[in-house]
């Protein structure tokens, strides 16, 4: 659910709603303390982003899903040249 709001979000408004814009996914598993996946979302290219005056339904539900539902951490961007989301969600047993 989480890349399939950020795909729809990047189609209706972001890079990938443009001709020039793009889009770089890479993700890593890490290990440090423990083992995680690091999956950084940048977009280019696209209209220019701000963040939203209030959090809406896909903001919401990234936060809460990668949060609660995986146990890690969203951190989500609104930058000039686009979004920029980075997720960090544990893969060892808890």
């Amino acid at each position: 659910m989480i890349i399939h709001e950020l795909g729809t979000n990047s189609a209706k408004y972001g890079s990938l709603s443009t001709a020039g814009g793009s889009l770089e996914v890479s993700w890593v598993v890490e290990r440090r303390s423990g083992t995680s996946l690091v999956l950084d979302w940048i977009e280019r290219g696209g209209p220019p982003v701000g963040k939203p005056p209030r959090h809406g339904f896909g903001l919401t539900l990234i936060e809460r899903e990668v949060s609660h539902g995986l146990g890690g951490k969203a951190k989500i961007e609104f930058e000039d040249g686009g979004l920029r989301v980075n997720l960090r969600i544990p893969l060892d047993s808890q």
